[in-house]
Formats: C-alpha cells, structure tokens, sequence
C-alpha cells in the first residue's frame, strides 16, 4: 500500500469519527430539548439518583426544579438531574401488574396470618 493510499485510509476514517461524534451529539441535543419542552409543574419525574416526584416550580433562570416526593415534602435538585419524564401506564401495563397486584397481596397476607400465629403462640406460652 503507498503513502497515498494510506492517507485517503486515514482521512476516511478520521471524517467518519467526526461524523459519528456529530451525529450522536445531535440526538443528545434533541432529547434533551424534549425532555426541556415537558418539564412543567405538575409532571411526574424521576432524578439521576433514583428520586421520584412530582415538579412543584421551575427556576429556569438558575436551572433548580423543586420537586414534591410526597405531600408536603419539598427537595430543590438541578434540572440536570432530572432523568426522565415518568408517563402514566398504559393499559397494556395495567393488566400485567394487576396480577403481580394480587399476588403480593396474598403474600402479605400469608405474611401477617404467620406473624398471627406466632404471637399466639408466644401469648400460649406465656
């Protein structure tokens, strides 16, 4: 292979990294205005770190979101650390967690019948 064959390799691959990386930062880009455009009080999120909640304010101009985890529980976070926009179930999901529903009802059930019987028994021997 000549020296001219090796550089018309090497620029080749060279524009197609650029190209890749180009590429990837558009997406990155576009999801990220999405994920922007539905950020609103009253959306349902869940942050980098595992914390579900629903946005209370926005503070746009210095990129804080409070989030409300539970009645009356307030956390300021970084808009960064908002992951993901949670969305309602669908129906579909609805019937497949319908029996996982119940079948954890029966467990804890089973669970507080058992716990029952041991008092009982502890309360017998006493």
């Amino acid at each position: 292979m000549g020296n001219s064959t090796l550089l018309v390799v090497m620029v080749v691959i060279l524009a197609f990294f650029f190209f890749w990386t180009w590429r990837n930062n558009r997406k990155r880009q576009k999801a990220e205005a999405e994920k922007a455009a539905q950020l609103q009080p009253g959306v349902d999120v869940m942050t980098n770190f595992g914390l579900f909640g629903t946005i209370h304010s926005l503070d746009l101009e210095n990129n804080k979101v409070v989030l409300e985890l539970s009645p009356g529980t307030l956390v300021t976070v970084h808009k960064q650390a908002i992951s993901r926009i949670e969305t309602p179930a669908s129906a579909d999901d609805e019937d497949v967690a319908a029996p996982v529903s119940s079948a954890i009802d029966d467990a804890n059930a089973a669970a507080q019948a058992q716990a029952n019987q041991a008092s009982d028994v502890h309360k017998n021997n006493d």
